[in-house]
Formats: C-alpha cells, sequence, structure tokens
C-alpha cells in the first residue's frame, strides 16, 4: 500500500497497519482526531493508541513488541517504523517506496521536529 492520488501517507500508513493486524484491509478515516482514531481502531479491529509527544524511546517498546508505529515527519507526511536494532530504526515510506534504515539520533530530530507524533495499535 502505498501513496497515490488518492490516499495520503497517512492513509497508506494505517492500510498498512491495519494488514499487519490479522490482515484486515479498511478506509480509515480522514482527519487526525480523537474521533477518527475510534472509527481507524473499529475498523481494524485493535485500537488505535495515539502516542503523540512521546519520545522515540518510549514509542520503541511498541516496536519492540512487534507492532508497527506510524510517525508523523511532518504536518502531511507519515511513514511506517516496523523495526529497531538498538542504533537503527527501519522505516517504510509510503511516498518514496522505500525500506530504509536510520540512525536513532536521525528519527529522533526528524520525528520531534514534527512534534513527536506517534500511532500504534494494542488488541
Amino acid at each position: 500500500v502505498f501513496t497515490s492520488d488518492k490516499i495520503s501517507s497517512y492513509e497508506a500508513c494505517l492500510r498498512m497497519l491495519g494488514q499487519f493486524v490479522k490482515g484486515n484491509q479498511y478506509h480509515v478515516s480522514e482527519a487526525f482526531t480523537s474521533e477518527s482514531l475510534k472509527k481507524d481502531s473499529e475498523a481494524i479491529r485493535a485500537t488505535v493508541v495515539n502516542m503523540t509527544g512521546a519520545s522515540l524511546d518510549e514509542m520503541l517498546y511498541f516496536v519492540n513488541r512487534g507492532r508497527p508505529v506510524i510517525a508523523a515527519k511532518s504536518e502531511e507526511f507519515t511513514m511506517l517504523i516496523t523495526g529497531y536494532d538498538g542504533a537503527t530504526i527501519t522505516v517504510v515510506d509510503p511516498v518514496s517506496r522505500v525500506t530504509s534504515k536510520m540512525s536513532v539520533k536521525s528519527a529522533e530530530a526528524l520525528f520531534g521536529a514534527a512534534g513527536n507524533i506517534f500511532l500504534s495499535f494494542i488488541e
């Protein structure tokens, strides 16, 4: 699932997250609000957890537990964090369609500049 003229990077990331949760595919809400998170949670049959303001270190708990995390890299673009090895994190960018690694320090700067906006899920 990647972005196109019809879906945003946020929607692409939520669809990837939904595919991770028991292979569910769904339509996500367009707004990033408490109400939209409730709708998205119902759609993927898991609870979407808004971790906005958490540190990267706190957010990596979910990644270490095998749960991808959506991270905002700007007001308009998000990416999916899928792995962590202690020194680097693995991210999927739905815009460039590239999976890559970045240092924890670079990730802290990138996500911090965007306000540390993170989403994941619990079942």
